[in-house]
């Protein structure tokens, strides 16, 4: 969800720099071929050689050293490890590590990791001297005296994998396999004291103990090596005691996971980091009456977006929440980070999520239960996590105390999270339940980081060990490769990476979108064509060398990142960077690659405006902003024009089927507002959405209730006993509820059963009335009973279908015909469309029966396989009877078949007849009958070859009359 922040952190180009050998045979390496050349052989470590920030040399093991972090530590043993020259034993990768004290944390224990390393630098008088220099001519070090031009200089740090805890004693762990050296010393002994205490011993290899105090706690360890010679090593341990607790009297345990709240399921795929997939379920109850749920009655799920973890802990976790967002975060409306040892850092200020409380709220004072989906690792494969959403679905369809179906929140990531889920459980025919799916600023045609920035980080990650941590963590992630429209390491450096091409093969495979719940979109990014107002081209960063903590200054580094691209000598380039006297690093991009930076979309400030960044790099940000999620990706518009009139030529709260698969979408007038950007007006949006979708019709529907609110087209379970109009005439609903309204004369509303296989029982007197006559509006209306729900019309009941209206029952319904039940066709276009089931009851009569116009519409069997319909004929008992009769005009059809149709069912109907009308047949299509068949006066004609889908003028069409008399 926090694209918008973390995922280019420039500052970091303040702090840091590495290059690991197995990268260095490039530009940096060639500057010091002659230096490397006289080391050969030796265990060397050259401070500069591994661009080392020299702050960092201030931990020294002194008993005054300052207090170390953690990602000091880290930034420390990249240094060394980039600045080894000629070790026979190269020092462990440090991801390596990370991933070792991450098992450890997991575990409830938390690794002392040790560094102590020797080296050299160079002498600052030799520097200014003019003794090192740089050859104008080759661009290598012009060093003089080679062996006098060195000072020593060596580190010593140890600091816990955290500092920041929530219970009062911790487990450290000390070993002497964390002890990382080039000096060829042994750990010999450890003693520690904790605040003002005595130094106590310690035993190596085993699990210590700690006991915290409430606040801050200073840790000091005393390092006795082999040698004899003492270090000392000073860190800070903070017990948050109050923020475990945070929010507890709000959030729920409903025992939707196990005991601590943790959910797993199988991966669609291998997981990233080759972990178990799993997610942390957290509920804030709804209100009735001002009183908490005490069950989950109104469910909305709210899927979060992308999320990156922390610096050395990208995933799992911690304080409460998995990586850097959490529903925590929501309930303060700003983000808690829960491994920042200094309290002035625990606490960030993120503009979107300022009104996040007031969501909440709203959610809660209209009785839902907001439940909150925190993926252990929030940029595994998106696939991997869709399977966590569908076992959440499931758990809580399962656990729900009513039958209110459930409302899908994705947001960002969590929208395309959300598409693949739903599609996946529909094309397994599993119930969701689910009745909307806000796709919140979700990139449905993927996302847009500037490809200059993505090849900035690519260049310097070897350099630099928070770009690498940058680039690792964020842009070479499974979700990031699958949701950026260009990324920097696709085949040609600018277009889709392949994993995003698997990943939107395989939604296609889905059928793309969720096709039985309502569908509607939230932008951040403009709908009105307002872009950024800057252009291709345009400067965004600018790197110039600046005389900071690198203590090697004599050396120019700089680039430059355009907008998009620049058009530089017939070349599309998009980033330029150069060390000093070597040839440029220049990256191009191909002519297609998409104007995606200043287009209309939600925003992010992956450049602050002309926010110079000191330390090693003076970083000049020329432009503020970037679009992230463009506005024409957020709405999937088919046309895919980054500068259609949204607003224009849409409807806003309508179906647009023409544009978009969306049912209705909220954008903004004006300039985009940063990406998952929370105001008022969204969430007045938002919650009108819901609400307009919300099912109020009872169980047992008595009176009469019209069905015609375009967002709201769904039948739960339900038994009618007085009337159900689909788009009748009147007012929406039981015509006085604040939603509802009075469709215009001639509308046409579409409405289909719940996929939570309902029940839609017609009681006797009962009246479903589908449309309405010209004099009442005619209006049209199409009734799907879906795979999975039953319309069982009881003895008594009524269904009449109105001329251009159609009750459909789709392939793996069924229709329930009970005796004294009646089916109406008022019309020629009134139809009865069957892919499903029809079952007669015993004694019940099947026939249809025309209205007001004179006219009887028609009945069609569709049983072709392939998905076109698989319908079946089925009589219940020894008396059940099939009987159509037209008009006996030339042009009345009562009877359409497509494929085979069986009635030689379980029990033989009593009496098959058909008389005075006309019977359309498709290619090869049979009639099976299971006794006798009567046919007066009736007409046999081929389909018109516009109905069927499947045929062609080669084929041979025929009807086959099979009569199995017994």
């Amino acid at each position: 969800m926090r694209y918008t922040t973390v995922l280019f952190g420039l500052v970091v180009l303040a702090l840091g720099f590495t290059k690991p050998l197995s990268a260095q045979n490039d530009e940096w390496s060639s500057i010091f071929e002659d230096y490397i050349q006289f080391k050969q052989g030796q265990n060397t470590c050259l401070w500069e050689y591994g661009m080392t920030d020299t702050s960092l040399f201030q931990f020294a093991g002194r008993e005054s050293d300052r207090s170390a972090d953690y990602s000091n530590w880290s930034e420390l043993y990249q240094h060394w490890s980039a600045s080894m020259i000629g070790s026979v034993s190269r020092p462990q990768a440090y991801e390596q590590l990370n991933q070792r004290w991450t098992s450890y944390f997991r575990q409830g224990i938390v690794a002392m990791p040790i560094l102590f390393a020797k080296g050299e630098k160079f002498k600052r008088s030799a520097i200014d001297s003019g003794k090192i220099g740089i050859d104008s001519i080759s661009g290598k070090l012009r060093i003089e005296d080679l062996a006098n031009i060195f000072e020593p200089r060596q580190v010593f740090i140890s600091v816990p994998f955290v500092q920041r805890f929530y219970q009062p004693e911790i487990k450290l762990f000390f070993s002497d396999s964390f002890f990382y050296t080039n000096s060829g010393l042994t750990l010999r002994e450890v003693q520690l004291r904790l605040n003002i205490g005595l130094f106590v011993p310690v035993k190596c290899n085993q699990v210590t103990q700690l006991p915290l105090a409430k606040g801050l706690n200073q840790l000091q360890v005393q390092y006795t090596l082999s040698n004899g010679e003492t270090y000392y090593a000073n860190c800070e341990l903070i017990f948050e005691a109050g923020e475990e607790s945070f929010a507890n009297d709000i959030i729920t345990d409903f025992k939707i996971g196990d005991d601590k709240r943790n959910i797993y399921t199988t991966p669609y795929r291998g997981t990233e980091t080759g972990e178990p997939l799993g997610a942390y379920v957290e509920v804030v109850p709804g209100l009735t009456n001002g009183v908490p749920n005490t069950c989950i009655k109104r469910p909305v799920i709210f899927v979060e977006g992308i999320d990156f973890g922390y610096k050395d802990h990208a995933t799992g976790c911690y304080g409460g929440k998995c990586g850097s967002m959490g529903l925590r975060d929501l309930l303060r409306g700003s983000i808690f980070h829960p491994y920042e040892k200094n309290a002035n850092d625990a606490f960030e200020h993120w503009e979107p999520i300022v009104k996040a409380p007031q969501l909440i709220a709203e959610l809660r004072n209209n009785g839902y239960d907001l439940i909150y989906l925190d993926f252990h690792n929030g940029a595994d494969f998106m696939e991997n996590n869709a399977m966590l959403l569908a076992e959440l679905i499931r758990r809580v369809n399962f656990i729900k105390c009513s039958k209110e179906e459930i409302v899908v929140i994705g947001a960002s990531m969590g929208g395309q999270i959300t598409r693949f889920a739903l599609s996946y459980m529909e094309k397994l025919q599993t119930p969701h339940c689910v009745r909307t799916f806000v796709a919140f600023d979700s990139p449905n045609q993927g996302a847009n980081i500037p490809l200059g920035l993505q090849h900035f980080l690519k260049y310097y990650k070897g350099k630099l060990p928070k770009i690498r941590d940058q680039f690792s963590r964020k842009i070479n992630r499974a979700a990031s490769r699958q949701l950026l429209i260009g990324h920097c390491l696709s085949m040609d450096g600018g277009g889709e990476h392949g994993d995003r091409v698997a990943f939107t093969a395989a939604l296609g495979q889905l059928g793309s979108y969720p096709q039985l719940c309502r569908k509607i979109a939230l932008l951040n990014g403009s709908v009105n064509n307002i872009d950024l107002g800057h252009a291709a081209g345009e400067e965004l960063l600018k790197m110039n060398p600046y005389l900071g903590k690198l203590n090697f200054d004599i050396l120019e580094v700089s680039a430059t990142v355009w907008s998009t691209y620049a058009s530089i000598e017939g070349k599309n380039i998009v980033l330029e960077a150069q060390y000093p006297f070597r040839s440029k690093h220049i990256v191009e991009v191909p002519t297609e690659a998409l104007q995606n930076d200043f287009i209309p979309g939600s925003l992010r400030f992956d450049v602050a405006e002309y926010k110079a960044i000191y330390g090693v790099f003076n970083i000049l940000n020329r432009k503020e902003v970037t679009c992230f999620i463009p506005s024409y990706s957020a709405l999937d518009l088919y046309n895919k024009d980054p500068r259609f009139d949204i607003a224009g030529r849409l409807v806003r709260d309508a179906r647009n089927p023409l544009y978009t698969p969306f049912e209705a979408f909220y954008g903004v007038d004006g300039q985009g507002q940063e990406h998952m950007m929370i105001t008022d007006d969204n969430i007045a949006w938002l919650i009108r959405q819901m609400e307009e979708n919300r099912d109020d019709k009872p169980e047992l529907i008595k009176g009469t209730y019209n069905m015609g609110r375009e967002s709201l087209n769904t039948i739960g379970t339900h038994t009618v006993k007085g009337t159900l109009f689909v788009n009748g005439k009147g007012r929406n609903g039981f015509g006085n509820g604040r939603f509802d309204q009075v469709n215009k004369a001639g509308s046409y509303y579409s409405a289909q059963t719940k996929y939570c296989h309902p029940l839609v029982v017609v009681a006797d007197s009962g009246r479903l009335e589908i449309g309405s006559s010209a004099k009442d509006g005619n209006h049209k209306a199409i009734l799907t009973i879906t795979k999975g729900s039953v319309l069982d019309l009881q003895s008594g009941s009524t269904v009449y279908i109105h001329n251009g209206s159609t009750l459909f029952i789709q392939e793996g319904a069924e229709l329930r015909f009970a005796k004294g039940a009646k089916i109406i066709l008022d019309g020629d276009k009134a139809q009865l469309n069957i892919d499903g089931h029809l079952i007669v009851g015993d004694g019940a009569v099947f026939t249809v029966f025309g209205g007001s116009t004179g006219r009887t519409g028609l009945i069609s069997f569709r049983n072709i396989g392939g998905g076109y319909g698989a319908a079946r004929i089925t009589a219940i008992g020894s008396q059940a009877s099939f009987l159509l009769s037209g008009t006996g005009k030339s042009n009345d059809q009562m009877l359409q078949i497509e494929g085979v149709v069986d009635f030689s069912s379980q029990s033989p109907f009593q009496k098959i007849a058909m008389s005075y009308g006309r019977i359309a047949y498709g290619d090869s299509s049979s009639m099976i009958v299971n006794g006798s068949a009567e046919f007066h006066h009736v007409a046999f004609d081929v389909l018109s070859l516009r109905l069927l889908l499947y045929s062609s003028e080669s084929q041979v069409r025929r009807l086959t009359v099979t009569l199995d008399k017994k």
